[in-house]
């Protein structure tokens, strides 16, 4: 129908040429997708139509519609056979004196860029080592962009033969990380020193580092790094994002930051990287710590993966807390974290996580309070200019808490009161109701018997 031919071509999701149109790479993932949830036997009908309608053209054409369809859900006889076509036609392309290299990278190329925002495409090998194979003068220049989904170990073999590990220090220069071997002792002068901040050592054994660029949890950029290149090679930092690093041996996360305005300075040492608190008195620090996921209950540096990043699990007789939002903290209690991981306090007779986080509970008597660990943060305090009722002296201003602290989950309960005091003056009575009818006074010796009769609370 010539008024549906219209509508396609003109369709915001089609690019059109003078011989032909393609689909906008960035859509046919979504596309593929939608395309899925279709009924079986429709989608195979579809595919059905679409081969006998190119059985005309190349046989490269024919089957790449077949890991399409395959990748698709619509299982065809031809799939294997698609596979197989295709690692001959890299095997002969890798022949010295191959007659048509310039027809097949041509090939190689469009494929890739027809793909390369559907990450399940690469799971195919094939098409994997095929655009490795064509981008290898790219990669011995140091770095290669890679395709959505394309994950250079998988074709690590294409460009570099698995050797022994081999470490390497990332080093800050201006706007850019380059990687730099160790250098040896009793090496020359003019080799003996490092141009740069340090910022993370890596072991890899095949020579490539796999960076991600990330937005948020979104991936925007996808690269492999030829850290065996002979010139280094600049990996740029992002301002406002992540660089998620990966080696054979290593992942690390980097984060972009600058230096708060209300820091007197700031610096990195063998603990990482800390800014100077603006006190007068004497110089105290506060360091960096990273979003991730860290132990609790037991210190190990090797984490359990979890189904789901955002909940905690059992970690042998510990557990696992996500930190979202990174922090500055007090130099005393990260060096303590960072021994120890997070601990059971001495005061606490149970101890653990939660979906709200760590927690401690101590007892008195038959009271039970459970207590809520606040990690240092930074906020606003103050109300908004228009909230009804609203005093003068409430100017909202920034607040950075560089310390944590425990804080009880509920109001002091009648219970603890009662347990604490051995009174209960309460007119609304109620073990888990909190008590009322106390002054000020009675709150300062209540506070003063509870530390007594638990001391470090």
């Amino acid at each position: 129908d010539a008024g549906d031919e219209a509508s396609v071509w003109h369709h915001e999701n089609v690019r059109r040429g003078y011989t032909g149109f393609a689909l906008d790479p960035k859509a046919v993932h979504h596309l593929r997708q939608a395309f899925i949830a279709l009924p079986s036997d429709l989608k195979k009908q579809v595919c059905e139509l679409i081969q006998a309608h190119h059985r005309h053209l190349s046989p490269s054409v024919f089957y790449e519609e077949c890991l399409i369809a395959d990748r698709c859900g619509v299982a065809f006889e031809k799939t294997k056979e698609a596979e197989v076509y295709f690692w001959r036609c890299l095997k002969s392309y890798a022949q010295p004196g191959f007659s048509e290299r310039a027809g097949y990278e041509a090939f190689a190329l469009r494929a890739a860029h027809r793909h390369e925002e559907d990450s399940p495409m690469w799971n195919y090998d094939v098409l994997s080592a095929a655009h490795a194979h064509v981008n290898r003068e790219v990669w011995t220049k140091g770095k290669i962009v890679l395709p959505k989904g394309l994950d250079p170990v998988r074709v690590a073999w294409v460009w570099v033969q698995d050797g022994p590990a081999q470490s390497y220090t990332l080093l800050q220069q201006g706007l850019h990380l380059v990687a730099q071997k160790p250098i040896p002792s009793g090496a020359p002068d003019n080799e003996s020193h490092m141009t740069g901040s340090p910022v993370v050592n890596l072991i890899s054994s095949d020579g490539v580092l796999q960076v991600h660029a990330l937005d948020g949890k979104d991936e925007t950029l996808s690269y492999a790094v030829n850290l065996k290149s002979p010139t280094p090679v600049p990996i740029d930092l992002p301002e406002g994002r992540r660089l998620q690093l990966s080696t054979t041996y290593h992942e690390a996360t980097i984060e972009s930051i600058k230096s708060p305005p209300w820091a007197k300075g700031w610096g990195r040492d063998e603990l990482g990287l800390f800014v100077i608190l603006p006190q007068e008195e004497k110089t105290r620090k506060a360091y960096w710590f990273a979003p991730g996921r860290y132990p609790v209950g037991r210190y190990a540096a090797d984490l359990i993966v979890l189904d789901d990043p955002g909940r905690t699990g059992l970690l042998d007789g510990g557990f696992v807390i996500e930190v979202n939002q990174g922090f500055w903290w007090d130099e005393h209690e990260f060096k303590h974290q960072s021994q120890n991981g997070f601990q059971k306090p001495e005061w606490a007779h149970d101890f653990g996580v939660d979906e709200y986080g760590i927690y401690a509970e101590f007892h008195i008597s038959s009271a039970v309070q459970r207590m809520r660990w606040i990690m240092p943060i930074e906020f606003m305090m103050g109300s908004p200019e228009r909230e009804p009722d609203r005093w003068e002296d409430e100017q909202q201003h920034k607040v950075i808490l560089t310390r944590g602290f425990w804080l009880a989950d509920t109001a002091c309960t009648q219970a603890l009161w009662q347990a604490v005091m051995s009174d209960n003056p309460s007119d609304f009575k109620g073990d888990d109701h909190p008590v009322d009818s106390v002054s000020w006074d009675d709150i300062q010796i209540f506070i003063g018997k509870i530390n007594s009769t638990i001391p470090g609370l």
